[in-house]
């Protein structure tokens, strides 16, 4: 994983069909955290933050966050 990094998808959303799906990886900080955001998809604004911490027992935990903003206006609101 680098930064810049694109990571396409193809995504199926019920009553929506598939759609195209484009993230670019940004903001790596190596073994703590990164970030996904969306360059072209279904969203009107993605931006997904990923943290990891690691556990006493060795397992990693890994937190995310995301902001987003449904498509369509009113209508996405009503949707969500």
């Amino acid at each position: 994983m680098y930064n810049g990094l694109t990571i396409h998808y193809s995504i199926g959303i019920p009553l929506f069909g598939r759609h195209l799906w484009l993230t670019e990886i940004k903001h790596i900080q190596e073994g703590r955290s990164f970030v996904d955001e969306q360059r072209r998809g279904p969203y009107r604004f993605w931006y997904h933050y990923h943290a990891l911490e690691g556990m006493a027992d060795g397992r990693t935990r890994m937190i995310d966050a995301v902001t987003y903003q449904l498509p369509c206006g009113l209508l996405g609101r009503l949707v969500h």
